[in-house]
């Protein structure tokens, strides 16, 4: 794969930015896919992709067991999609989950910041592919119609696929 440009990296921070919302997705240790709904949170200067978990839970046994992971998130309005492959860590360190408490995590987390097993997912990213459309939704609605009477391809613009390096989500939020 090749890596992104800064343009790309400053498009999928935008992009990142409009999502409250991913679909995380854990290898068991069985080798069995397991996907969940998980709540994206703001980045951190040293975690510039993480969500709160517990380490009771299967997204935080299956990290400890196998890091690999996916993170996708869809926005319907535009039908705009990202997917980040990366790796996780779970973080379980005390001190910076209350700094990072935040009161709407009592609903999963009773006992708040001292809740057993709560710990933080830090995703290294990987790879990404993201794709934001060029056109309208009506634009995009003639393409797929289009195709379907041409038996040709719907025009709706490139995926974007490349490489992360450790360091380009921090980079491309401070530019």
């Amino acid at each position: 794969m090749r890596k992104p440009t800064l343009g790309e990296l400053k498009e999928l921070v935008e992009l990142l930015d409009d999502f409250n919302v991913c679909m995380l997705t854990t290898i068991s240790q069985e080798g069995h896919l397991h996907s969940r709904p998980m709540a994206l949170q703001e980045p951190e200067e040293d975690m510039p992709l993480w969500l709160i978990s517990s380490t009771t839970t299967s997204a935080g046994r299956h990290v400890a067991q196998r890091r690999e992971l996916n993170i996708a998130c869809y926005r319907s309005s535009d039908m705009a999609w990202i997917s980040i492959a990366g790796v996780g860590e779970i973080d379980a360190e005390r001190e910076r989950i209350r700094r990072l408490w935040k009161d709407g995590w009592k609903t999963w987390f009773t006992e708040g910041p001292e809740t057993p097993g709560i710990a933080i997912l830090k995703v290294q990213p990987i790879s990404v592919t993201y794709w934001l459309p060029e056109q309208s939704r009506a634009g995009l609605l003639f393409e797929f119609l289009k195709s379907r009477f041409t038996h040709e391809y719907a025009d709706v613009g490139p995926n974007r696929t490349f490489d992360l390096g450790k360091r380009d989500l921090q980079a491309a939020r401070r530019t």
